[in-house]
This record gives structure tokens, C-alpha cells and sequence, in this order.
């Protein structure tokens, strides 16, 4: 999922066999780099992300 200032990741991991070895998720924050609050993220970056 992209949101307005961060992006929701899903992923898994396969062992040598091809089974699921393990899975997570995680989100990450776009911060301002002066203020070091969460940021918008522009449009351009969130195509990016969606479309790949």
C-alpha cells in the first residue's frame, strides 16, 4: 500500500527447496530531511512505487 507519506511491505522468503522460510512486513516513512517529520510523498514518487 502507498500512502500519502509512507508505503506498507509485504514479503516472504523461500529456502533452497522452495518453501516458505519466513515472511514479514514492514512500513517505511518518507522524512523531511530539515525537520525530520514525515514528508509527502511527491507525485512522481508514488507512480514510481505503484507502477514500478
Amino acid at each position: 500500500k502507498v500512502g500519502n507519506t509512507s508505503i506498507d511491505i509485504h514479503y516472504l522468503a523461500l529456502n533452497e527447496k522452495g518453501e516458505w522460510c519466513f515472511t514479514g512486513r514492514g512500513r517505511l516513512v518518507y522524512i523531511h530531511p530539515t525537520t525530520g517529520k514525515p514528508a509527502p510523498l511527491s507525485e512522481e514518487m508514488r507512480t514510481k512505487l505503484v507502477n514500478g
